[in-house]
């Protein structure tokens, strides 16, 4: 995927929709956070709890932020030099 073809598919309605539920799930998980719906029985059970809660949380605005450099760079590390099977 080149630069264009990932703007392209950044740009397009079904990406924004499916990039605007991606930082609404994340809102939601600091919102319960901020709720305290990861307090638990335990401080062992709630830093658990809490942490599992903004591991996924940074894994969604991670998702949302990605550029085009990262995905290909990824990728040309992975085969090492071989033609990447990924791109078109």
């Amino acid at each position: 995927m080149d630069k264009e073809q990932y703007q392209d598919w950044k740009n397009h309605p079904l990406t924004k929709k499916y990039l605007q539920f991606l930082q609404d799930k994340r809102q939601e998980l600091m919102e319960d956070w901020a709720e305290g719906k990861y307090s638990l029985q335990t401080t062992e059970q709630s830093a658990l709890k809490t942490s599992e809660a903004m591991g996924r949380a940074q894994c969604l605005q991670d998702l949302v932020e990605l550029e085009d450099d990262y995905i290909g760079n990824f990728y040309r590390q992975q085969t090492k030099g071989n033609q990447d099977v990924h791109e078109d």
